[in-house]
């Protein structure tokens, strides 16, 4: 589908040249038709005159129907007047002498009879009788052709200079409209298509164009603090859903991982541990007389405790290993991947060995933390992530009640 769409300029310039022709076309026409007017009436006043003078000349030639004299007479006075036909004629009707200028061109008498047509007659009276003859004259029609062609050759070289003079002002007013025009489109599809709304419209020289380039710069002002203010909001929203993200994955006093957390990563290092045949371990972790701790120390002391162990079980397994916290002293750990079973009890020694450092309790002393740890392995122990929590956690009911039948490992 073609774009029938014209620019500011095309139809500015149509528009004028459009206004100028009209009213040039007008003028040349009322001038024109004044001028063919005025010149009929003249033409048609002085041929009533001639008539008037032949028919006083001839007056003698008609009482002694005399054509060769009235002939003479007719073709002296026509020549010297530029009459192109002359006729006298008898009351009978019959013509007592013709003349006819030589060299009309057929257009001429055409143009002469139907549209310029300028004829006179005059009476010719024989001074007892009354009228005895009549004179007829028709006008040369040269002068009314002449005048008109001229009228048109002066209308079309009007209608050149209009167009000229439309053009050198068109291209003025495109210079003052459609430029600035021009430039506040290319600066507003910029800006679209660059997002940039800092950048603002040119000024321009012409008031109203001017006045909407203001107005789109304050739209833009308005348009990039919005845009800001959202931004803002977005980066906050952005914090937010990062720091809730964080809390949903991480245990808040500890910074271990959640049991949400653990539990879905624990799912999918079974489905990658199954996919490519190899082993992990679950250790489930709980420290030992941990109620002792708060009773005797209050829960501050406690959750420095559990903050102390959480950081050290993070330091006693690899990067990738994962520590969380399952709720209250209860701490779990994914060794992935596992290479052999007895690999898991290295891991176990060095997290005891990590753990029973002791915790100052800010001034309050200091205690040794103990812990009980049970290892499950995958397949070995279980299949499943239920299979090995509870091969894990039965394994460590079982270190636990080893260790508490020897002594306590808090010690303050």
């Amino acid at each position: 589908m073609s774009d029938k769409r014209a620019s500011l300029g095309a139809i500015l310039r149509r528009g004028h040249l459009r206004v100028a022709l009209v009213a040039l076309l007008a003028v040349g026409s009322v001038l024109t038709l004044g001028l063919m007017l005025s010149l009929r009436l003249s033409q048609q006043h002085n041929l009533e005159l001639v008539a008037r003078s032949i028919a006083y000349s001839a007056e003698a030639a008609v009482v002694f129907r005399d054509a060769e004299a009235s002939r003479e007479l007719l073709a002296a006075v026509a020549e010297s007047e530029g009459i192109a036909s002359a006729r006298i004629t008898l009351a009978s009707g019959e013509a007592l002498s013709t003349y006819q200028r030589g060299g009309e061109s057929l257009l001429n008498r055409t143009l002469a009879r139907w549209l310029l047509p300028v004829e006179a007659s005059a009476p010719i009276s024989d001074g007892r009788r009354g009228t005895s003859a009549t004179v007829h004259l028709r006008g040369d029609s040269r002068l009314l052709l002449t005048a008109l062609l001229w009228s048109l050759a002066g209308v079309l070289l009007g209608m050149a200079l209009t167009g000229v003079a439309v053009a050198l002002v068109s291209r003025r007013l495109e210079h003052l409209l459609v430029d600035p025009l021009r430039a506040l489109a290319a600066h507003t599809r910029a800006i679209r298509n660059e997002r940039a709304f800092a950048r603002r419209a040119p000024p321009a020289k012409v008031l109203e164009i001017d006045e909407l380039s203001a107005d789109f710069n304050a739209l833009l002002a308005e348009v990039q603090a919005r845009e800001a203010e959202l931004l803002r909001r977005h980066q906050a929203l952005q914090s937010d859903h990062e720091a809730l993200s964080f809390q949903s994955r991480h245990d808040s006093l500890t910074g271990a991982a959640s049991r949400a957390h653990f539990e879905q990563s624990l799912a999918q290092a079974i489905a990658r541990a199954r996919r490519a045949g190899t082993s992990l371990g679950l250790l489930f972790v709980d420290a030992d007389k941990f109620k002792q701790i708060n009773d005797h120390h209050g829960h501050e002391a406690g959750d420095l405790v559990l903050t102390a162990v959480a950081q050290r079980l993070r330091s006693a397994v690899r990067e990738n290993d994962l520590v969380g916290r399952l709720g209250g002293d209860e701490f779990v750990v994914l060794i992935e991947p596992l290479r052999h079973s007895s690999d898991a009890q290295s891991v176990v020694q060095q997290i005891r060995s990590a753990v029973s450092v002791p915790v100052s309790l800010h001034g309050n002393g200091s205690v040794v933390p103990g812990i009980s740890v049970g290892v499950a392995v995958f397949p070995d122990d279980g299949d499943s992530a239920e299979a090995l929590f509870r091969a894990a956690d039965a394994a460590m009911y079982r270190s636990k009640h080893a260790t508490f039948s020897h002594s306590s490992p808090l010690q303050s």
